[in-house]
């Protein structure tokens, strides 16, 4: 299933991030009545992005590794720093007003945008 731009829309409105947003799980989820989550919710997975810890990493959509790491989870604005899981992982944009979401969260080693080609 393609990503649907209406429902990008709709999905931004309820609160959902750029990422989210942009995951066909959602759009999935959304195209079968599913109203509480994506598909990774639905199974009881775990699809957590940087202010849990996580780096999307059940993500599926048009969204690619660099793409992740450009722009911001949250927003989708140009990133102006990358955030990575302490254990590795990709490397997940985020903008100055979002990090302040994340940075007192513990376990984050901060990555430079230089790493991640951009």
């Amino acid at each position: 299933m393609a990503v649907n731009q209406t429902h990008v829309g709709i999905f931004r409105a309820q609160g959902y991030g750029f990422v989210c947003s942009m995951c066909e799980k959602l759009h999935r989820a959304y195209g079968v009545g599913y109203t509480k989550g994506c598909e990774a919710a639905m199974k009881g997975l775990d699809c957590a992005g940087p202010i849990a810890g996580g780096d999307f990493s059940l993500y599926e959509g048009p969204l690619t590794t660099q793409t992740l790491a450009a722009l911001c989870y949250r927003c989708g604005v140009d990133a102006t720093k990358g955030v990575q899981p302490s254990s590795g992982g990709k490397v997940i944009g985020t903008c100055d007003e979002h990090f302040e979401q994340i940075r007192p969260q513990s376990g984050k080693a901060l990555v430079s945008k230089s790493r991640v080609g951009r």
